[in-house]
């Protein structure tokens, strides 16, 4: 409530420290994904220019293993010497062990309060719950509403920074098959709603949603 807020620092910070947000289009088919990939990199690129002072993070989420592991590829290309080893990529579901062996080799990602040396973290939507984890900004390929308010509560986890970004990228999707787990109805009713907050200079900012919830993603069989 209300005034569970006012009477929590901690927690104001958490739900209303804004987190603007962008959508843009871009003209690349959604089959296209080397393609796809190098605009991810820049985007990605451009926001640890951007966060360059964070010592957390820039995240990269999209919707299927492919996409995700073009951009891995790619983004160690661009980057030099041994910057190229602070990709982390994050794909499928994350078994116990999985995080395990993710935790002994970049245990501060795990840390909300902890600097950490990863630069990118790309990944699949595995990123989306169970893991508290921190980022300095996100560009995250289209998604349905709730799955991208998810996302998004990754980014400046505790409202700890005045300054996040989340962008969107849209490629062109088919409406009989969008190459995605969703559907061309889901994904054009989270671009209204993602154009809708993105004149809100709050953005995602988890509280701002109470008033203006996301759609939800369709039942899956």
């Amino acid at each position: 409530t209300a005034a569970d807020l006012t009477s929590s620092a901690t927690l104001n910070d958490r739900l209303t420290t804004a987190k603007p947000v962008t959508v843009r289009q871009v003209n690349i088919a959604r089959r296209q994904v080397q393609k796809l990939a190098e605009e991810f990199c820049e985007e990605a690129i451009a926001l640890r220019e951007r966060f360059g002072e964070v010592s957390k993070p820039i995240g990269v989420i999209v919707n299927t293993v492919d996409l995700a592991a073009e951009i891995s590829r790619q983004l160690r290309r661009k980057l030099p010497g041994t910057e190229r080893d602070s990709v982390v990529t994050i794909l499928g579901a994350q078994r116990l062990h999985d995080r395990q062996e993710l935790s002994v080799k970049w245990p501060e990602l795990f840390d909300v309060t902890a600097d950490s040396d990863v630069r990118f973290i790309v990944a699949t939507q595995t990123l989306e719950v169970g893991v508290d984890i921190d980022l300095a900004a996100l560009v995250t390929e289209l998604a349905p509403g709730s799955a991208i308010a998810q996302r998004s509560g990754r980014v400046n986890r505790i409202g700890a920074r005045s300054d996040a970004s989340v962008s969107v990228l849209q490629p062109k999707y088919d409406r009989s098959k969008t190459r995605t787990p969703y559907t061309f109805e889901e994904l054009t009713a989270a671009t209204e709603w993602l154009e809708r907050r993105s004149g809100q200079p709050d953005g995602l900012a988890p509280w701002s949603l109470l008033a203006d919830p996301p759609p939800a993603a369709g039942t899956r069989r």
